[in-house]
């Protein structure tokens, strides 16, 4: 998912008498903090289940099988929660060689480029999730903020306005769709803006 972070949100309980005091004054790059969810739960301290989906994937390797894309997805999945983002990139590119519609396996891979600071490649991968999966918020919203840190705030917009419509009462897809229409020129925008940001401390 995405965080966005600022230097004042407007659920923080700051003074202001209207919307615009709640205003965020400058939009920080969007932090992805949390990897998309494993098919089996994966936690980075279980050192055995990784060393179980490990194992299974190297045997396939060696035996010259395709394995299974979930072995490798999940295995993506725990070298992520590991910090070892390349190897998650491997893992889940393995995974997505064996089923390449596999929206969540795009997703992985974006939260690990997005970790590694490689955003053009990680705003590819989180493009075809979205282009697979149209209807997942999360990923929207993901998308949506990566757009603003590259000041595309025009196309972040559009995949935000979208997270909302799938996730109403999401409050970061709320605050992310406000600080991407404050960044556009128009009255209206900055009116919609505000209007998004009066519902987050309502």
């Amino acid at each position: 998912m995405v965080d966005f972070e600022v230097d004042r949100t407007p659920a923080n309980g700051s003074n202001g008498s209207n919307g615009a005091a709640h205003r965020p004054q400058e939009i920080a790059a969007p932090v992805i903090n949390v990897a998309p969810a494993p098919t089996y739960q994966i936690d980075a301290g279980l050192a055995e289940v990784f060393e179980e989906y490990r194992i299974s994937a190297e045997s396939d390797s060696q035996t010259g099988s395709n394995g299974d894309y979930e072995t490798h997805y999940n295995l993506g999945l725990a070298y992520a929660a590991l910090g070892q983002h390349d190897e998650s990139v491997i893992r889940l590119k393995r995974s997505l060689q064996l089923d390449p519609t596999n929206a969540r396996a795009w997703v992985g891979v974006g939260n690990a480029y997005y970790q590694m600071k490689k955003i053009e490649p990680a705003l590819a991968a989180f493009e075809q999730a979205v282009a697979i999966d149209p209807n997942d918020g999360y990923t929207r919203r993901n998308l949506g903020g990566i757009l603003i840190g590259l000041k595309r705030s025009g196309e972040a917009v559009i995949h935000l306005r979208k997270a909302l419509e799938l996730m109403p009462d999401d409050p970061q897809a709320i605050f992310g769709l406000a600080a991407a229409l404050h960044e556009t020129e128009t009255a209206e925008a900055h009116e919609e803006a505000d209007a998004l940001h009066q519902r987050l401390i309502e």
